[in-house]
C-alpha cells in the first residue's frame, strides 16, 4: 500500500483530542435529560389524584420509576465527577446502588415526622428501581456483547414490570367493580373485600346467608359488635358517581333485638371529619327482614353549609356507640335506585 494511503487513513492528533471532549459533553447532555426526566417524574406522581385504589397503587409503584431515574442519574453524575478518575467502574455502580437505596429507606424513615407512614412496599419499589438501573448500566458498558445487551435490557424491564403488577391488579378490580354496578356490595365476589373493613371492638365474616334468611341463597356479611367506643363496619373504595339514582338501599337481618339502634354515617371525599359534614342516621333494627332506605335528596343536603358531593362518594360506616352487650347482624345487597 503507498505511504500516502497510509497516512491518510491515519486519526489526526486533533480528532483524537475531540473523542474525550465529545464523550464529556454527550455524558453532561445525558445528565441533563435524566434530571429534567426525573423531575419532571417526581412532580406528576406527587400531583397525581390518589381517591381511588388504582390511582393510589398507581403512584405507589411510581417509586420504582423515580429511583430507576434517580439512580441513572446519579450514576451519570459520578461518571462525570473527579471520583470517577479514582474508583472503578464497578465502585461507581455500588456506590450510587448504595446512596440512592439509603436515601429511599430514609425518606421511609421519616415519614411519621411529617404526618405520614412508612411503608416497606415503598422500599421494595425503590429496591426494584435501583437495580433496575443498575442492570441498565451494565448492558451499556463498552464491550458487552449484544445477545448480553439484550438479556441484561430483558432484565430491566422486568425489573419495572415487576412494579406494574399491583396497579394492574386494582385496575381490574375496578373493571370488576364497574360492572357490578348500580350494586355497591353483594358480597358475592373475594375482590370486594379490598372494600370493607371493621375497627377495633367489631369482626366480620363472608358466609352463607342463614337460613331464617328467606329467599337468600347466597352470600352475606356477618357483622359482630363486641366491646369498644365505636366498633363497626367500614364500606370504602365502592364507584363513586351516584348522581343518577334516588335512593340507597341497604338489606340488614337481624336474628334478636338488639340492646340499641345502630348508627349509619355516610361521606364524600370533602368530608372535614366533623359530625355535621355528613349523614347521621340511626337505624331502629327488628329481628327479621330490614330494608333500608336512604334519600339521595336527604343525603345531598345533610352537611352543613354545603351539599354533599355525590359524584365523589367515599364511605358508608355502620356502628354502635359503646355497644350495652355484643350483637350479631347479617348485611347484603347494598345498591342504588
Amino acid at each position: 500500500m503507498p505511504e500516502s494511503a497510509l497516512k491518510g487513513s491515519e486519526v489526526s492528533p486533533q480528532t483524537k483530542k475531540m473523542k474525550p471532549g465529545n464523550s464529556s459533553l454527550k455524558r453532561v447532555a445525558e445528565l441533563v435529560l435524566l434530571f429534567l426526566a426525573l423531575s419532571a417524574s417526581v412532580v406528576y406522581f406527587n400531583l397525581m389524584d390518589t381517591e381511588s385504589l388504582y390511582q393510589k397503587s398507581l403512584r405507589d409503584s411510581s417509586h420504582a420509576w423515580v429511583f430507576f431515574l434517580g439512580t441513572c442519574t446519579l450514576i451519570q453524575l459520578l461518571r462525570i465527577s473527579p471520583i470517577a478518575k479514582s474508583r472503578a467502574s464497578g465502585s461507581l455502580l455500588a456506590l450510587a446502588f448504595t446512596s440512592a437505596l439509603l436515601t429511599g429507606i430514609s425518606i421511609e424513615i421519616l415519614q411519621p415526622l411529617v404526618g405520614r407512614s412508612a411503608s416497606f412496599l415503598d422500599i421494595w419499589y425503590d429496591l426494584l428501581g435501583t437495580s433496575a438501573a443498575v442492570v441498565l448500566h451494565l448492558a451499556r458498558k463498552t464491550g458487552t456483547t449484544w445477545a448480553k445487551r439484550a438479556w441484561l435490557g430483558l432484565g430491566v424491564l422486568g425489573l419495572l414490570l415487576i412494579s406494574a403488577i399491583q396497579p394492574l391488579y386494582y385496575l381490574k378490580f375496578e373493571r370488576l367493580r364497574a360492572e357490578l354496578f348500580p350494586v355497591l356490595f353483594n358480597f358475592e365476589h373475594d375482590w370486594e373485600r379490598e372494600m370493607f373493613n371493621t375497627n377495633q371492638g367489631a369482626h366480620h365474616s363472608v358466609i352463607d346467608a342463614p337460613s331464617e334468611w328467606q329467599g337468600n341463597t347466597g352470600k352475606v356479611l356477618r357483622l359482630d359488635i363486641n366491646s369498644g367506643s365505636y366498633p363497626g363496619l367500614r364500606l370504602q373504595h365502592f364507584e363513586a358517581d351516584w348522581r343518577q339514582y334516588r335512593t340507597l338501599a341497604i338489606d340488614i337481618f337481624v336474628k334478636k333485638a338488639l340492646p340499641q339502634p345502630l348508627n349509619l354515617r355516610i361521606n364524600d371525599a370533602s368530608h372535614n371529619q366533623k359530625y355535621a359534614d355528613r349523614l347521621n342516621k340511626k337505624l331502629n333494627l327488628h329481628p327479621g327482614m330490614n330494608k333500608v332506605f336512604i334519600d339521595l335528596n336527604q343525603l345531598l343536603s345533610a352537611p352543613a353549609g354545603r351539599e354533599m358531593d355525590l359524584s365523589r362518594m367515599q364511605k358508608i360506616i355502620l356502628f354502635s356507640q359503646q355497644p350495652e352487650r355484643p350483637f350479631s347482624l347479617y348485611i347484603d345487597n347494598i345498591r342504588l335506585h
